[in-house]
């Protein structure tokens, strides 16, 4: 065989050695893996220390390095050129290009990287040499890949409190922040832009942005937070007032009904806005059942259900001999109806299905729930259909039915009747006929008095 055919083959194999290493090295935040292990051999990073776990962390994964053999100098600030150090081995390992950062003085090849890469502008610092500051750690490190920086904190805009607007690293460390890799300097959120990074606090930064499951929750002591509830609305309150809230079904992000797990799942989720009639007697009727048949822990749901439950046990069908005129003190007189009619029924425990309807809705919207009174025909179970009412609770957006009389009257003794609970009209689409949710919906006056 030639001498020329030998090169060939023998360039033909390292080319192909160095496809089959690209194509096993491992990108992403698997890229990230652990090359050695550190057993407590830098003596200046003792084991109580906040940090002992990120120094310990950067060093197995090999993104940093001790100052000496035993030593790491956690107090020390890191230069220019160390940030752009960092910076520019995440980036590789995160890209799994294999860069050869050999070079002559040691962090020129590291500097062209990172003008390759765009973290950086080629006349960006004048010497590498220098202490960097947290404004260049932004800077830096808050343009890496979108996909290394996914957002898990919510902080709006101009919250931090020394981080100027217009300011060349204000994008940057506002996506840090929301990354959960910078939490800020106090309970304000303060990024102190001027100060130099020290190599513990370095080695905190690279590990969370090495490993996503080491991110930060931020929520800036002063930051208004915006809730959403599900029926669209949003509501922004201090942080203080925020849990609550969020107890209430109040959530940090746009409110999605959820898909499985039937009505346990959808009336938990529930935005709660507990409302009363303002009518004395009424309400504290109201507050005495729900005090014997609620207890503390109990769900959403649950407490739907022994409402549900108790008009079920404690109210039989009839009619009374209730008349209605007037408004009352309500801008709206279906609303005063509706006051009267729970009033006799919770009274007397006798009612038509208007009257377990009203009941029903002071009930669930004492709880917090969104629930209307619909009016229209429901089927017969010999062939038919009949003048009827029934409440609709919204959640989400969608109306789900309840109707405690039709299950009332489906109960038996110790069976209670749960058909006609937290079902869809699409659920129950042959039990009903000529009704009009929406409009139940908007004539309702929300016990708004005059």
């Amino acid at each position: 065989m030639k001498i020329r055919q030998i090169i060939v083959i023998i360039l033909a194999m390292l080319l192909l050695g160095q496809t089959a290493l690209a194509a096993g090295r491992r990108s992403g935040f698997d890229g990230f893996s652990r090359s050695r292990t550190y057993e407590g051999q830098f003596t200046d990073v003792a084991e109580d220390i906040w940090y002992y776990r990120s120094v310990a962390d950067a060093y197995e994964l090999g993104l940093m390095d001790g100052t000496r053999a035993d030593t790491f100098s956690p107090d020390e600030s890191i230069s220019v050129a160390e940030l752009l150090t960092l910076a520019c081995r995440l980036l590789s390992i995160y890209s799994g290009d294999g860069a050869d950062f050999t070079g002559t003085p040691w962090y020129t090849p590291y500097v062209n990287y990172a003008v390759e890469e765009g973290l950086i502008a080629r006349s960006q610092f004048s010497d590498y040499t220098a202490p960097a500051t947290r404004a260049d750690a932004a800077a830096v490190l808050g343009v890496l890949p979108e996909s290394m920086l996914a957002s898990v904190n919510d902080i709006q805009d101009n919250a931090i409190p020394d981080v100027a607007p217009g300011s060349t690293y204000y994008a940057p460390v506002y996506t840090l922040y929301r990354a959960g890799v910078l939490t800020g300097s106090d309970a304000a959120g303060s990024f102190l832009p001027d100060s130099t990074v020290a190599r513990c606090e370095a080695a905190a930064i690279v590990v969370r942005l090495a490993d996503p499951s080491q991110r930060q929750s931020v929520e800036l002591s002063g930051q208004p937070v915006t809730l959403h509830a599900d029926n669209g609305d949003r509501i922004t309150v201090s942080p203080g007032e925020a849990a609550a809230y969020e107890a209430m079904g109040w959530q940090r992000s746009p409110f999605t009904v959820p898909s499985g797990g039937g009505a346990e799942a959808v009336l938990n989720a529930a935005t709660l806005r507990p409302r009363t009639t303002g009518t004395e007697a009424l309400d504290k009727a109201v507050d005495d059942i729900l005090t014997g048949i609620l207890t503390d822990g109990m769900t959403t749901y649950e407490k739907v259900r022994a409402c549900y439950d108790y008009l079920i046990g404690h109210v039989t069908d009839g009619s009374g001999t209730l008349r209605i005129s007037g408004r009352g003190p309500y801008q709206n007189s279906g609303d005063y109806t509706l006051v009267l009619r729970a009033q006799d029924v919770l009274e007397k425990g006798v009612g038509a299905s208007e009257d377990y309807a009203a009941a029903f809705l002071v009930l669930t919207r004492r709880i917090g729930l969104s629930c209307y009174v619909v009016d229209g025909e429901t089927s017969k179970s010999g062939g038919g259909w009949t003048g009827h009412s029934w409440n609709i609770i919204t959640v989400g957006g969608t109306d789900y039915v309840f109707d405690v009389h039709a299950d009332d009257a489906a109960s038996s003794g110790a069976n209670t009747a749960h058909y006609r609970f937290c079902r869809t009209f699409d659920q129950v689409s042959q039990s009903y006929r000529d009704y009009d949710a929406e409009s139940a919906k908007s004539g309702f006056g929300n016990f708004t008095k005059q």
